[in-house]
Formats: C-alpha cells, structure tokens, sequence
C-alpha cells in the first residue's frame, strides 16, 4: 500500500472509532500507538490530527452534505461507506490537497471486504467535487454543526451574540498553553512561543511534545489559561493541607504542588490515577504528594482539610475547540445525570472542609446547570456563603470573565490570543 493511501487509512479508522461512539481521547491513543507502530512523518502525524478533527468539527454540515446527495440516509450498517465519505469530503472541502488526490485516496480505502461500496463513494465524492464552491459557502454557517439543544441552552444562558461568538470560536484552532516553572525565556525559545500569562506561554506548533527540551526533566506541563484560576484564587497557599477531588491529570496538582502545599488527591479511576502519578513524578514534585485511588463520596480523612477543590466531572462543553467530539456523545439527559453526581462531589468536599475553611468548585462546562444553579443550590441550603472573587486576584485575565463574584470563562475571550477554554469556577466558604 502507497504510503499516502495509510495515513487515509488510519484517519478512516479514526472516524470509524469517533461514529461508533470512541472518544477523541481514544482515538488519540490508538493514533499514538500506530506512530510508535510504524514510521510516521510529523507531517504525517500533523495531517492525521487535522483531518479527523476537522471532519468531528464540521461533522452536522458533512452529514447534511451527504444526505443532500442520497435518495434515503446512510443506514447504522454503513459507518464505513459514511466513514469513508466524511474523510473524502473534508479533504476536499477543507484542505489543500487536490480534487483528483482526495477522491482516489479515499476510493482507494475500500478494498476486500469494503469494495461494495466503492461506486458509491466514488459517485458521491465526485458530485461534492463538483459543487466545492458552493458548498463551501454553505459550511461558513457554523451553527449547521452544534446540535440544536446546545444552542438553545446557550442563547437562553448568554443571549444571541455571545452564543454566534461561542460557536464561532469552536472553528478556531486552538492554541497549546504551557506552565513553566522555571527557565521561561528558555522555554519560550523551544517552543516558539508567545508569553501571555504569568509563568504561562502558548504555541501553536508544538511538534511532539515529549522531544521538546525540558520534558523529561520536568519543566513544564500543558495546562489552559482558564485551567489554571481555580488555584489561583486560593491565594498563599504555602505548606497549607489541601484535599483534592478529581485529581487526574493532574494539572491544578502540580500548581499546588510546585507553590509549596501539601497535596492529597483523590481519583475514583486507577487507569486515571497512574496517570496522575506518573504526570507529578515526571515533574519532580511528588515529595509533598498524596494519592489515593478511591471514590472521594465514601472516602474518610484522618483529619478535615483547610482547603478542599473539586473539580468534577461535566459535559465538557468548554472545551469543544480541543474536544469536539463532546457534541455528538452528550444531551440533556447528560447533563441532568451529571448535575446529580456533582452536587453528590460538592457535598462532599464540604464535608471533608473545617468550618470556616475553603472549598473551590469548578469545571469545564459552560452549561449553567453544571455551574450557577449548583452553587445556588448550596447557597440556599446554607451550607456554605460565597467568598467573592475579584479582578485584583487574577492580575492579566480580562475583567469580565467575573460575574457576581463568580468566574465564567467563554471560549472566545483572550481572543487576541487565540482564546481559552469554557470555564466556571465559585470560590466557598464552608458555614
């Protein structure tokens, strides 16, 4: 097989994963695995990422693109003929590589057992060839890709401009953000990158990261802007005790970690807790680090922390940029069942706080009932009061990522670098 033809292949195989239900995450680790596999070019790689996450991206418009040249839609039998079409499609809709190239390389894909649906694809590719223009034109509506209940939650949430400012963002390729603890002229120069906050730089052509200078050493770790303020606004916290909640990664880890406190993190999952493990040790802070591998709802201290964050889990809709898969695998009754396991965590961390202490809650959705309502929820059962947050604790950030003492990040603001992830964060203090 050419080699051009392989890289087709992987990325087939990817969105075969991403139709079947795979996360981005898991199509990501099986990409790593085939690297390691076989003698992939960075070029290679670069364009296997681009690929799959741009046809995730224009997912709802490539669907509609399909059906508009089919007498009835692709059935749940047919994920590889559909596989193979969304793969053609982005290619030649969204990349630089020629017509002739992209029809014959992902004609090429169906041999064997997949040649019956080779006329197919071939008929279908060569109409969107065809009308590349005009369905180009076409694909500027953005809002064609986010399901429909995501963009009425959010015009409800943030009212119309902010929702198109929201949606437009997701098509922006995100940027990678890198926490350095020291050296950061050095690390700049590695990376080529843009200094924009704090110890923090951002690139945007970061190559393979565990070959960049500083890694093995332990340097540096990739954490978003956005990412980092939950720790921030604990303030001093130098050989303070703190309990965390889902742990792993282990980003917000490794900022307590590396400003002097004394850090117990709790993760449910071990596949996740190896990982966090294995992240703080490559960063040489382990020596002030705790991890316990247990649910954190049924898990007893020895003794009550001063502080306590939880970050819990969520839809993740913040991240669409990075994740766009998230669209396609959460609904509403997502995010019903979610709100029910994050006031279970919240409850929890107040629980494992001393009266008076203080409890940071947060997570990467933009979906106010991961947010707003569950700290509401709180306040009225008075368990805990809000501790408000203000512009002079989070020196550099745009001031109206505040609101109401609260912290809610949209994914298009710092738009002058590329923006940050969707965030919210409440800062408690336990009654």
């Amino acid at each position: 097989m050419k080699k051009d033809y392989k890289s087709r292949e992987f990325i087939f195989r990817g969105i075969l994963m991403h139709l079947k239900e795979f996360s981005l995450n898991e199509i990501n680790d099986y990409y790593e695995k085939i690297f390691q596999s076989y003698s992939v070019s960075e070029k290679d790689k670069a364009l296997i990422k681009y690929v799959t996450l741009t046809t995730i991206r224009y997912r709802g418009f490539i669907e509609k693109t399909i059906n508009l040249y089919l007498k009835k839609p692709l059935n749940k039998k047919m994920l590889e003929a559909k596989s193979g079409i969304m793969v053609g499609i982005t290619q030649i809709l969204f990349s630089r590589i020629p017509i002739y190239a992209s029809v014959n390389t992902t004609v090429d894909l169906f041999r064997g057992n997949k040649k019956k649906w080779r006329p197919l694809v071939n008929a279908l590719l060569r109409k969107v060839s065809r009308d590349k223009e005009k369905l180009i034109k076409k694909s500027l509506n953005k809002s064609i890709n986010i399901p429909n209940w995501l963009i009425k939650t959010w015009q409800k949430q943030y009212g119309n401009q902010k929702t198109t400012k929201i949606i437009d963002s997701i098509f922006v390729e995100p940027a990678i953000d890198i926490f350095v603890k020291k050296n950061l002229v050095a690390a700049k120069e590695n990376f080529d990158a843009d200094l924009i906050l704090n110890d923090t730089i951002r690139t945007k052509k970061p190559g393979n990261l565990k070959e960049i200078s500083g890694y093995k050493e332990g340097e540096w770790w990739i954490q978003n802007i956005a990412a980092q303020l939950p720790v921030k606004i604990l303030g001093n916290i130098k050989n303070k005790k703190i309990i965390e909640l889902c742990a792993a990664p282990g980003g917000k880890t490794a900022q307590m970690l590396h400003e002097g406190a004394f850090v117990t993190s709790i993760e449910i999952s071990k596949k996740r807790t190896h990982l966090l493990k294995k992240n703080i040790e490559r960063l040489k802070l382990a020596s002030n680090h705790r991890i316990v591998c247990a649910d954190a709802r049924k898990w007893k201290p020895n003794k009550k922390s001063e502080m306590t964050i939880v970050d819990v889990p969520c839809s993740s809709t913040g991240t669409l940029r990075k994740n766009p898969d998230v669209m396609w695998q959460k609904s509403i009754k997502t995010i019903t069942e979610m709100n029910k396991l994050q006031k279970e965590l919240l409850n929890t961390a107040i629980n494992l706080t001393i009266t008076n202490g203080t409890i940071i809650y947060c997570n990467c959705s933009l979906q106010f009932e991961e947010g707003e309502e569950i700290i509401n929820y709180f306040l009225i059962k008075r368990k805990v009061k809000l501790v408000k947050i203000n512009i002079k604790e989070i020196k550099g950030y745009p001031a109206n990522i505040i609101n109401k003492g609260l912290i809610r990040t949209l994914p298009y603001m710092y738009n002058d670098f590329t923006g940050m992830d969707g965030f919210f964060i409440a800062r408690l203090k336990k009654i």
